[in-house]
């Protein structure tokens, strides 16, 4: 091997270990969303067996301490996404389930199918939503970003990214699930 072939061989070592957590820890919980803003991680919503939730957690990760942070949220709901905005601090959250109308009948025979969802998707009682939510991490505040002409259509379990790129700022959307259908394209909200 030359000295070119060696410069471009690398080797990852990864290794996993039981971090001591203190503070206030959230429950155990499915279809959460988290992001890293600087030192601290920042999870929000999800799901456990009985019920949809609304919280937000801090972990502080120099010194693994969770805290539950007081605010008001946009609604308990499992399935969204979110993204780190660094300039001013905040979170982006977009979509995602809510527990309210029924799914339609080909999510409900999906769940039938021995697919491990929690018990609210299980009886068939959750609704897509479709708004985009800010949450300022210095004032702990959440705001709703207005209604915008060709938003997506509410959904759930779908991918997003936030693109920041020579003074502009776009938030890519892809796939899901609605009420109705799957989703297959992408959308793009201009920020």
């Amino acid at each position: 091997m030359d000295g070119e072939e060696q410069a471009a061989t690398r080797s990852l070592v990864l290794s996993v270990c039981d971090l001591k957590q203190m503070g206030d820890s959230p429950p155990a919980r499915i279809a959460a969303q988290s992001v890293v803003i600087g030192t601290r991680l920042y999870l929000y919503g999800g799901a456990d067996e009985s019920l949809f939730h609304d919280e937000v957690f801090l972990l502080e990760i120099e010194q693994m301490k969770w805290s539950k942070l007081e605010a008001k949220g946009p609604g308990a709901r499992m399935g969204h996404t979110m993204c780190a905005v660094q300039d001013p601090p905040r979170l982006l959250v977009f979509g995602g389930a809510q527990s309210g109308e029924m799914l339609s009948d080909q999510t409900q025979a999906n769940a039938a199918q021995n697919v491990r969802l929690p018990a609210p998707f299980l009886a068939g009682r959750c609704s897509a939503v479709g708004d985009l939510q800010f949450f300022d991490v210095a004032s702990c505040q959440w705001t709703r970003a207005p209604d915008l002409d060709g938003a997506p259509s509410p959904r759930y379990f779908h991918a997003a990214a936030l693109v920041q790129q020579e003074g502009s700022t776009r938030f890519l959307v892809h796939g899901g699930l609605g009420k109705i259908m799957n989703y297959s394209e992408i959308c793009t909200f201009w920020m």
